[in-house]
């Protein structure tokens, strides 16, 4: 398995790859191409695709309330959708570097809709910084 990100962060696209450190804590830890719990536990669309989008506190209340209200929020709203609808979520609470990791699976053909999605997001006290889209490829 290979695997590229696409990065997208206030309207620049970059490609990162799994290899390159990044100094910004708010961005996601890379996929190990040697991990195939993710190819064996859940049946991937073909052309399977990552949409990640990255949300900060963005308000005077504690990072911690503002990212537990934001989590509420997604796990409220994929109660009614399908597997393939969801938002799956990770927070991540240390002080400054405090975010709400939110991902979609998705296949090629549906990779706008998700980054769609997860822009429109609108979660109070939370505020999207950045959005990937991960490729992978089984070779």
């Amino acid at each position: 398995m290979s695997l590229c990100m696409a990065h997208k962060h206030d309207s620049h696209a970059s490609v990162h790859h799994p290899n390159t450190t990044s100094s910004s804590s708010h961005l996601p830890s890379p996929v190990a191409p040697s991990d195939k719990l993710l190819a064996s536990v859940i049946s991937l669309p073909a052309d399977p695709r990552v949409a990640f989008a990255t949300y900060i506190p963005d308000s005077e209340c504690p990072p911690y309330e503002v990212l537990e209200h934001g989590r509420r929020y997604l796990v409220s709203r994929n109660r009614s959708l399908s597997f393939s609808d969801s938002i799956f979520l990770h927070t991540h609470v240390d002080g400054e570097s405090s975010a709400l990791h939110a991902f979609m699976l998705t296949s090629g053909d549906s990779t706008d809709t998700c980054l769609s999605t997860l822009r429109a997001l609108s979660m109070d006290g939370l505020k999207g910084e950045y959005w990937f889209l991960i490729i992978l490829s089984f070779n």
